[in-house]
């Protein structure tokens, strides 16, 4: 990756000071050490740190209760999901959670997405799923999801949020974002481009492991947890 020459010059006068700057994955790190930038702190994403939750270990819990996130753009892999879930989770109460809307907020195919949506939400309802929008809406957002046992699909903040309060949680990563994050907790990044039964078999894995990876995730991040203080403390001094 190289920055455009306007890019690059705006990024070295940002770091061109003592203070150092913030960046939530390794990805980040290593994109901006190989364009001349050296003074990041990896802290991890601020969404990893709950403070009344830090000092808590993951402990899995059977599954009564789930979210399945929705992609940003229409993903092949969705109605094959949506079965697999409902075959697995017969009994548990199912949500099909739109984090930005039942309309897509894309610039462009905006129509065609918004349709797509409506179609997975019909599908979804057959099989058992609640819809449910988030759109600008955080206090819902954390009452859902916090009720969870399990958290799967796109969004990498309902992700990271489910990771901070220790409920099992899988991310299929559309971008590098979730793919940085993946790597960043220590999990292995499951990609949008994997067909459905490979994703499946990844959660049936998780759980057969009574949901061992997050439980290392959670240490890894609360290790990170000082790295994040240290940018804090050095912004207090300004």
């Amino acid at each position: 990756f190289r920055f455009e020459p306007q890019a690059q010059g705006f990024v070295q006068r940002i770091h061109d000071q003592e203070l150092r700057s913030s960046a939530r994955d390794h990805l980040t790190t290593s994109m901006l050490s190989a364009n001349g930038v050296q003074n990041v702190l990896m802290t991890g994403c601020p969404a990893w740190y709950d403070e009344k939750k830090l000092s808590e270990d993951y402990v899995f819990q059977d599954i009564k209760s789930l979210v399945f996130s929705m992609p940003a753009v229409p993903q092949s892999q969705v109605p094959e999901l949506l079965r697999g879930l409902a075959k697995r989770f017969p009994r548990a109460k199912k949500y099909l959670v739109f984090n930005a809307g039942y309309k897509s907020t894309r610039t462009k195919n905006t129509a065609e997405f918004t349709r797509w949506n409506y179609l997975m939400m019909a599908r979804g309802k057959l099989l058992g799923f609640n819809p449910v929008s988030l759109e600008s809406d955080f206090a819902k957002f954390e009452s859902l999801q916090s009720a969870q046992q399990l958290h799967i699909g796109y969004r990498v903040h309902s992700h990271l949020f489910s990771l901070s309060q220790r409920i099992t949680t899988m991310l299929i990563a559309e971008d590098s974002r979730g793919v940085g994050q993946a790597q960043a907790t220590g999990l292995k990044p499951l990609l949008a481009s994997a067909d459905a039964q490979t994703v499946l078999g990844e959660l049936d894995e998780l759980l057969t492991q009574k949901g061992e990876p997050i439980a290392q995730a959670v240490v890894s991040m609360r290790e990170r947890h000082g790295v994040m203080l240290e940018f804090i403390s050095q912004l207090a001094r300004l």
